[in-house]
Formats: structure tokens, C-alpha cells, sequence
């Protein structure tokens, strides 16, 4: 970031918060007010990407105060937690990650396990962004990718060093896995039967893109080396995951949320928002001149919501910003 900065050669604020954004001059400026003043600007571009306000299903007031919860953006460590077994809901990085860690600290844990993708960590010598970058996952847009391409929800870990996220291993080594959690009330969690689905969609899609890394290595000189045969999953395939858990009886005294999180543009006084509180854009230029967001989802690609992915989509409003730049 240092070097960044220095390339760029920018007048950097840090430390400084930025409490809203007005309209001014008709118009013609963009009044950014921040926590050490105020800078008035032609041009402001939204890069607080995707990843705001954590999203915690209602039904979680329904669990009694002895029931300790807690969102994976607050969570650290184990220590944090009461004695007891854990339930956490979600099977994004965040999730599994958690999942993993517990289960080392000798927790028993419960996992609500929802839609994914199952990719390798690695893949004949070569990284999951390296093969999603030269299999033209990143950038290319999303109008031009298959349907079932579109909506891709990859867990990959850097954990160490990096290794693969598989449910199927989770239940081999003792995590009890359920499907979408469907509801709670006082002690009982009730989850959708729907474990086997996801599981079978999951492995369906890591076939697919294994042969696409298989026919993409064939083309390589020099050529890759070859994958090692994975391990036979098949013990746990048509085992059903739990459709009910009480609290009690399992001796669960904590619920992580790794439920993701909601946009919050409240700072942003301008009417440039859908009613769900998405900014209405069109590849990150929004129809009040001179306002442009950056890094949300699905911006242009898949690639858009990441700082890697997101070149693209920053070229395309630095150069959008220049072409309607007024000469002094």
C-alpha cells in the first residue's frame, strides 16, 4: 500500500472517516464531509466495496439469552466463547474457516451448510486464482458466461498455507453438518432438508471445472504436472443432515452468524438508490454526474468485488472520468 501510494503520488487522507456525501452547486460539486472536514470535489468514486453491514437472520431473537451469538465479522478466536459446543450458520470462507478452528479446539460443531462451489486450493501446481483468472472467470463479463457461472459462491482458504474446503471431509472428521437453517425458537433449531442437494450441486460443479483446468493444462507447454486421485468421498454421500438440533440436549452454548453482510449507503445523501438500498449504475456510473461505485458484486464480472478482479471496472470509470473531464 505504501509503494501504492507513493506511484500514484496522491494527496492521501488517512485516518479519516467519511460521514457524507452531498449535492452542491446545482449540481456541479460533490461535498464529501469528513471526520477532518469537509473536501469539495467534481468527481467521487465509492470503493467501500460489498461488505458493510452484517446480515443476521430475525429469527435470532428468538434464541434465548443463555444462547451466546455473535456475527463472524466480531469473532476472533475460541476464547471468546462460552464452554460448550457451537452451531455455525453459513458455509462461506468465513464459515468453514470458523468450523475448522472450533473442531481443532475441540468443540463439537454443527454446520448449516447453504449453496456453494467446491473448488480445489490447488490444482496441478497451480493456485484456485490462477486457474480462475486464466480460465477467464475474473473478467469476463457476466452477460457473456453461462447461466449457472453467474451467481458462483467459490470457498477457498489461506489457512495454513491453503488447503480444500470440503463438507464431505467435515463430516469425516466428526462436524455435524445440516442444510439452510430454517427457523428458531428457544432452544430448538430447525434446518430445510436440503443438505444432500447442495452437496450433490457443490460436487457437480468442481467436476465440471476440474475438466476445464484438465483441457485449459493440455494446452500448456510446458505441461503441468498431473493431480493425484482425490480422495473417495463416498462414505458420507446420501447421509442426510439434520433437520433438528436442540440446544440443550447437545450441549451448544454459542451461534455464529457467518450469514454475510448488507450494503449501508445511508452516509450518501443523493437519490441514486433502488428501493432495496442498491445504487442504481450502469458498470459503476450512476446517473448524478460525477458519482461512481466501485467493488460492489457483479459489477461486470465475478472478478468485480475483489481488489484483484476489480481492474477493470476501475479502468473503465478512471477513463469514463476523463472523457467528461471539463478542460480549466
Amino acid at each position: 500500500m505504501e509503494e501504492y501510494a507513493a506511484t500514484i503520488r496522491a494527496p492521501l487522507r488517512c485516518n479519516t472517516e467519511v460521514h457524507a456525501v452531498r449535492d452542491v452547486g446545482n449540481g456541479r460539486f460533490l461535498d464529501v464531509e469528513t471526520s477532518r472536514g469537509t473536501v469539495r470535489a467534481t468527481n467521487v468514486v465509492v470503493a467501500t466495496g460489498s461488505f458493510h453491514t452484517p446480515k443476521i437472520p430475525q429469527f435470532s431473537e428468538n434464541l434465548p439469552p443463555d444462547i451466546y451469538q455473535i456475527h463472524a465479522r466480531d469473532y476472533r478466536n475460541p476464547a471468546q466463547l462460552p464452554d460448550g459446543n457451537v452451531v455455525v450458520v453459513g458455509s462461506g470462507a468465513s464459515g468453514c474457516q470458523i468450523a475448522e478452528e472450533l473442531h481443532r479446539d475441540n468443540r463439537k460443531v454443527f454446520l448449516a451448510v447453504g449453496r456453494f462451489n467446491r473448488t480445489p486450493r490447488r490444482y496441478r501446481g497451480r493456485d484456485f486464482y490462477w486457474w480462475f483468472d486464466k480460465l477467464g472467470y475474473w473478467h469476463t463479463p457476466l452477460a457473456s458466461m453461462p447461466a449457472d457461472a453467474r451467481s458462483l459462491r467459490f470457498v477457498v482458504t489461506a489457512v495454513d498455507g491453503g488447503h480444500d474446503v470440503d463438507p464431505h471431509q467435515y463430516a469425516i472428521d466428526g462436524i455435524v453438518l445440516a442444510g439452510h437453517l430454517k427457523s428458531a425458537e428457544r432452544h430448538k433449531l430447525t434446518f430445510h432438508d436440503d443438505l444432500d442437494a447442495t452437496l450433490d450441486a457443490a460436487d457437480a460443479w468442481y467436476e465440471k471445472f476440474r475438466k476445464q483446468m484438465d483441457e485449459c493444462a493440455a494446452s500448456i507447454d510446458p505441461p503441468l504436472p498431473k493431480e493425484p486421485t482425490a480422495p473417495d468421498a463416498s462414505i458420507v454421500r446420501g447421509v442426510r443432515g439434520i433437520v433438528e438440533l436442540d440446544l440443550r440436549e447437545q450441549n451448544v452454548r454459542s451461534v455464529i452468524w457467518a450469514t454475510g453482510y448488507a450494503l449501508d449507503f445511508s452516509w450518501i445523501k443523493l437519490s441514486v438508490f433502488a428501493d432495496n438500498g442498491d445504487p442504481k449504475h450502469e458498470r459503476g456510473v450512476t446517473q448524478r454526474a460525477g458519482l461512481y461505485f466501485l467493488g460492489l458484486r457483479r459489477t461486470y464480472s465475478i472478478g468485480s468485488a475483489l481488489v484483484a478482479g476489480a481492474e477493470l471496472d476501475a479502468a473503465y470509470i478512471a477513463n469514463h472520468i476523463a472523457a467528461t473531464r471539463k478542460p480549466k
